[in-house]
């Protein structure tokens, strides 16, 4: 990210497994701080008609079990989702409760584009189209500036995208911050920046939106969302006066996206502390005007003096990815509020720093091998710890493999790695310290003869993933060299493909207007075939009239008829 000093929870620290990146990782981070909780944790897929994979969850503690569709659960009631899902019922509910909206109006799918042009006209540019009913930004256009731009895009909507059915509202300036609310309770706020890189004065546009896509990779929330080299950024960048291979000033900031969605390549930055008492009024107040509703992710416009706002959205599924892995200000701990509401009984119970193989977990679900899946409970509470620094000669397989058995057989959890020299590195934990102390006293009495020469032991209060592994080398610089050469040519390859794909676009658009041409032309070349025809046939019976006895007989009397005026 473009700030380093984002200081991510340390419950989560390198706890999170690549499996729970992107769109699964509000589902990951619910399921495991119950799990650490000592809640019983379920997943399992739903069956539908498209067969698509639908990954839910369920929790349950004694008695109370609650379902999940990741952020989402079970005590937000079918009114309130069905309410947010719907744009134009959101804007009633909210309107009532006298909570500032954007003025707007929904049009059918039975409705003509010329009435939607001409009501986007008495609201005066800019104005903003958008699905009545679809999330993630997708068919959404902000600020759009002319009558020209909104016709284009509003084909583009309707015909292309295939979102018939459209809400146009008057474009409000500000920043659009997401706020995450629990029970009117605001739990964080995030400004969502729209993709953009920042000039070191050396690199090139093309490199630094490198550059920015490789720390995108490192965070669990933003590694799929990257920002690729498509038409819009091309655009974008040549309207800047830039390329691909311009070297952006010092300091200088390139936006990349008109939209903010993070999924597009966005930035969540962390703005909770910069809520005025204005907008956290206007947020509750627009939360309480949805009946039922548990929790949500609410989107707002923020005037630039900060003391007011418009409210576009509520959404009842948000991620909660931008909370807690922003990539500036503070990381929210947004997730023990969700579990202390769905389960206020386990409030106070210390977490366990053990996390589960999320990958392992759901791939039976991702195989088709099964439709249920229960993560083995553990008991929730504080874990003793310790590292051990083992030299000899150690980094034999046989002895990693026996140390593995030692550490399962104890009921312990950890990992074992090399390190510098004659070194291996063993970070053992166990639910007492009994259980760390019964297994140092193993460490020479090994079966294999592996000679130990020293142990130093340490504290340990990292995360450690449930289980045992001997971990492999890390990758050498050269290979991560080749990865990155390889990625940068498969980026290469989708813009040459995208650019193939727009001229063949632009092929069938000519190609059309081709075939209209060709169509018109046969149809004039017909129309004047026939109108020589009749041409001919008029010219022919004026020669027969002309040759005919009563033209010769009646010559006389049409001289005479010249000099005589007849009146009536």
């Amino acid at each position: 990210m473009d700030n380093q000093n984002v200081s991510w929870l340390p419950h989560l620290k390198g706890a999170v497994p690549t499996a729970g990146y992107g769109n699964r990782l509000s589902t990951y981070l619910i399921a495991l701080e119950a799990w650490r909780r000592g809640i019983g944790v379920t997943f399992f897929a739903l069956d539908n008609i498209q067969n698509k994979l639908l990954i839910r969850y369920s929790l349950k503690n004694n008695n109370s079990e609650h379902i999940f569709d990741s952020s989402n659960g079970d005590l937000t009631s079918e009114e309130a989702n069905f309410i947010s899902e719907n744009k134009d019922v959101t804007k009633e509910y909210l309107s009532t409760a006298k909570v500032p909206v954007p003025e707007g109006k929904r049009f059918a799918p039975t409705t003509e584009n010329v009435e939607i042009i001409n009501y986007a006209a008495t609201l005066g540019y800019p104005v903003v189209i958008k699905p009545r009913s679809e999330k993630t930004g997708k068919g959404v256009f902000a600020n759009i500036s002319n009558e020209r731009s909104f016709k284009e895009i509003l084909l583009h909507v309707r015909n292309e995208l295939n979102y018939k059915d459209v809400i146009v509202e008057k474009h409000i300036k500000g920043e659009e911050y997401r706020i995450l609310m629990i029970k009117g309770e605001i739990l964080g706020a995030v400004n969502r920046v729209p993709a953009n890189i920042i000039g070191d004065g050396v690199s090139s546009v093309e490199e630094l939106i490198t550059q920015k896509n490789d720390s995108k990779k490192k965070n669990p929330n933003l590694s799929k969302n990257l920002i690729d080299i498509d038409k819009e950024v091309l655009k974008l960048i040549e309207d800047e006066g830039y390329e691909l291979n311009s070297i952006l000033d010092k300091g200088k900031r390139l936006f990349l996206r008109n939209k903010s969605n993070i999924s597009m390549g966005g930035d969540p930055i962390d703005v909770t502390e910069k809520l005025t008492p204005e907008i956290k009024e206007i947020a509750i107040k627009a939360f309480n005007a949805i009946p039922n509703l548990a929790f949500c992710g609410l989107d707002m416009i923020i005037s630039p003096s900060g003391n007011t706002g418009t409210v576009i959205e509520i959404n009842t599924k948000p991620a909660l990815g931008p909370h807690v892995f922003p990539v500036d200000g503070y990381a929210r701990d947004v997730i023990s509020p969700i579990v202390d509401y769905y389960f206020p009984e386990t409030r106070n119970v210390e977490r366990s720093t053990l996390y589960f193989d999320f990958n392992q977990v759901i791939s039976p679900l991702k195989k088709r091998l099964a439709k249920e899946v229960i993560v083995r409970p553990i008991s929730a509470g504080k874990l003793y710890a310790k590292e051990f620094i083992i030299s000899g000669e150690v980094k034999n397989s046989k002895y990693k493999n026996w140390i593995k058995r030692q550490v399962l057989q104890n009921g312990c959890h950890g990992f074992i790695k090399d390190s510098k020299g004659d070194k291996i590195i063993l970070v053992v934990a166990g639910n007492s310290q009994n259980d760390i102390d019964n297994l140092k006293t193993n460490f020479h009495q090994n079966p294999d003869n592996t000679i130990v020469n020293e142990v130093i032991e340490n504290e340990y209060s990292g995360n450690i993933k449930v289980g045992f592994q001997i971990k492999s080398l890390p990758k050498t610089k050269i290979i991560n060299r080749l990865e990155e050469k390889l990625n940068s040519e498969i980026r290469k390859k989708k813009n040459y493909e995208q650019k193939l794909k727009d001229e063949k676009k632009e092929k069938e658009k000519a190609k059309i207007k081709l075939l209209e041409y060709k169509s018109l032309l046969v149809e004039v070349r017909n129309q004047n075939k026939k109108i020589i025809e009749e041409k001919n046939i008029i010219q022919s019976k004026y020669h027969s009239l002309r040759r005919s006895r009563s033209w010769r007989y009646t010559k006389p009397i049409r001289s005479v008829l010249k000099f005589i005026d007849i009146k009536r």
